[in-house]
């Protein structure tokens, strides 16, 4: 009990590795940006923000975000109706997002790292959010090599789902998996990964069709037991 109450909680101990990451997030991922030959494109096209505190404002000391920002792509003409007056025409910019990765730290400690996809109004993903990782050890983001990891992810999903990307085999094999193995949020639900759903329905499907051929395998036996004679004989 004494070690314990002379040491720092884990809470804090993650406190301080997340703010350590706060302060450096914007000068770590402009050099791993800088390695990457694909984000000279995205950066031109969308505009990469690095922001430790989040894109409104910079004020949230428990968010980081790193994304694409948005382009308009197109406008349209659309007829707007009022009570009462004549109708107008009115013309609209329709935009792109890009896609975005962010760091929000829980009560806790743990730093939930998300991975939301880009779109626009008429081309859209099924998910609003995969969930990329939990980190427990958040000493984790003191280093490169999980924000590196994270990057890879990030780039691939914005091969992925923008309307510029061209996505290579393994970008789209490294979303595929993703989708497969992570959690999403699916119409503001979170939806549980999609490997666990199958295991599910493949060990339901083992059970039933195990449990018939045992209750087969009995009612045959039964059936094809021979009657013994009778002792009277």
């Amino acid at each position: 009990m004494a070690d314990r109450l002379a040491r720092p909680s884990l809470r804090k101990e993650r406190r301080w590795d997340f703010e350590f990451f706060h302060r450096h997030a914007r000068a770590t991922f402009g050099r791993i940006a800088a390695d990457d030959p694909r984000n000279v494109f995205f950066d031109t096209v969308y505009r990469l923000c690095i922001t430790p505190g989040g894109a409104m404002g910079g004020i949230d000391r428990k968010l980081v975000e790193v994304f694409y920002g948005s382009r308009p792509i197109d406008a349209v003409t659309e007829v707007v109706d009022r009570d009462g007056q004549a109708s107008f025409l009115r013309e609209r910019t329709v935009a792109e997002h890009g896609a975005r990765l962010t760091y929000q730290r829980m009560d806790n400690g743990a730093v939930l790292v998300g991975l939301h996809p880009a779109g626009s109004e008429g081309f859209r993903q099924r998910e609003q959010m995969i969930q990329l990782e939990w980190i427990r050890g958040s000493h984790a983001l003191t280093g490169p090599g999980a924000l590196e990891r994270h990057w890879r992810a990030f780039v691939s999903y914005m091969e992925c789902t923008s309307l510029e990307g061209e996505p290579t085999p393994g970008d789209r094999l490294r979303v595929w998996w993703l989708l497969f193995v992570r959690p999403t949020i699916v119409d503001g639900k979170h939806s549980t990964a999609l490997c666990w759903r199958v295991t599910a329905m493949v060990v339901k499907f083992a059970l039933t069709i195990g449990l018939s051929g045992f209750m087969l395998a009995i009612i045959t036996g039964l059936v094809t037991t021979p009657t013994p004679p009778c002792p009277c004989h």
